[in-house]
């Protein structure tokens, strides 16, 4: 005869379903988060490349055409000197990269003096070399109103005009911390961090300012 008993399932059986179903959601889960963390990556760094590249573009636009560099780029830059060591001085210079595009140049300046290279200071003149300059540069420009009222073909040429300053050559280890100095080199300074000079020019001091007021009892 037949037998019509159920059968009986397996008690060790029936636990494993749930787990099975379990693992699949945190397997889902998992990898739905993965794949949404890698897109976000992606287009950060999707956007990223394309936000560089189209600054760099404009920026080479700009360099193009020229509306913040001069011919030949800055040879002669003026700072305040910071510290000096050796051989070398540490200049703060104003911001001298004009281009808002283009990275800016370093405040801090590290400055040697290149081969046969010298330190002047600027000072004025004595009263007398200043007269005397100045009756030459007088009489030079007479003669050339006479020559040229006259119509001679080959008239001196125009007399440069006297300046109240004088050099004075002195050495580098003069050179004292905060001085205002303009330095002069052959190559472009406008993003160079170390320069070879060939003039540093130590600019005079500001007189000091005269206090008025009235005097005490």
């Amino acid at each position: 005869m037949p037998n019509n008993e159920p059968l009986a399932s397996s008690p060790k059986s029936l636990p494993a379903l749930p787990l099975v179903v379990a693992a699949g959601i945190v397997a889902l889960g998992l990898g739905g988060l993965g794949g949404y963390w890698l897109g976000s990556r992606t287009s950060a760094d999707q956007y990223k490349a394309g936000h560089d590249a189209g600054l760099n573009e404009a920026k080479q636009k700009v360099d193009a055409a020229g509306l913040f560099s001069s011919p030949g780029g800055m040879t002669v830059i003026s700072g305040t000197v910071e510290n000096v060591s050796g051989d070398s001085l540490t200049v703060r210079v104003p911001q001298t990269v004009r281009n808002p595009l283009a990275q800016p140049a370093p405040e801090l300046r590290t400055v040697k003096l290149g081969e046969g290279a010298k330190v002047v200071t600027i000072g004025p003149k004595d009263a007398a070399t200043q007269k005397k300059e100045l009756d030459a540069y007088n009489e030079a420009q007479k003669r050339l109103s006479e020559a040229l009222m006259a119509g001679e073909r080959n008239p001196p040429p125009p007399p440069a005009p006297p300046t109240p300053f004088a050099e004075q050559e002195i050495k580098f280890s003069d050179i004292a911390k905060g001085a205002s100095v303009t330095i002069e080199s052959g190559s472009d300074l406008t993003s160079a961090e170390t320069i070879t000079a060939k003039v540093i020019r130590i600019q005079p001091s500001a007189p000091p300012t005269p206090t008025t007021g009235r005097a005490m009892p």
